[in-house]
């Protein structure tokens, strides 16, 4: 009779519990928008690649146009802002030929700003180069490389 008291008692117990217990925290979800450069040093584009990935469905494109619920924070890399942004006008690519993803640009540029608007952005080093490389070589101008990007950053 006492064990059958025990059951029925942790019985209620565990239900009044689970019932009453707060969730969990959500945990605050990072996202980077980094991606190796398309362009040469005269500016023209190596390939229209980045026009692709901007789309709704490429990797930079689904960060953005399907974003993570909840809390976030996101880490840009000021190079690739200044790649989408040379992109919303009318563009070159190495072989001479147009590039066809300014209106990609246009509208990722747009929508990256409506999704983040509440979000903390943090920016990455110009031009996302190793942690690793940028203390190694640079050790007293590792600042300097985070300096340049929130600037950059800012401007957008």
């Amino acid at each position: 009779m006492k064990s059958a008291k025990r059951i029925l008692f942790l019985l209620v117990f565990t239900s009044l519990t689970s019932l009453t217990l707060i969730s969990p925290a959500q945990a605050t979800t990072v996202i980077f928008l980094t991606e190796p450069t398309h362009r040469q040093l005269d500016g023209a584009f190596v390939d229209d690649d980045l026009a692709t990935l901007l789309s709704y469905n490429g990797t930079l494109g689904s960060k953005i146009f399907n974003p993570i619920a909840g809390s976030r924070i996101w880490q840009i890399d000021p190079a690739l802002i200044d790649e989408v942004q040379s992109m919303t006008e009318p563009y070159l690519l190495s072989d001479g030929t147009k590039g066809a993803g300014t209106t990609a640009a246009q509208i990722w540029l747009e929508r990256l700003k409506s999704v983040t608007r509440y979000d903390q952005i943090i920016a990455a080093p110009y031009g996302n180069p190793s942690g690793y490389w940028l203390r190694k070589l640079l050790p007293h101008d590792e600042s300097y490389f985070l300096t340049v990007g929130a600037e950059k950053l800012q401007t957008f």
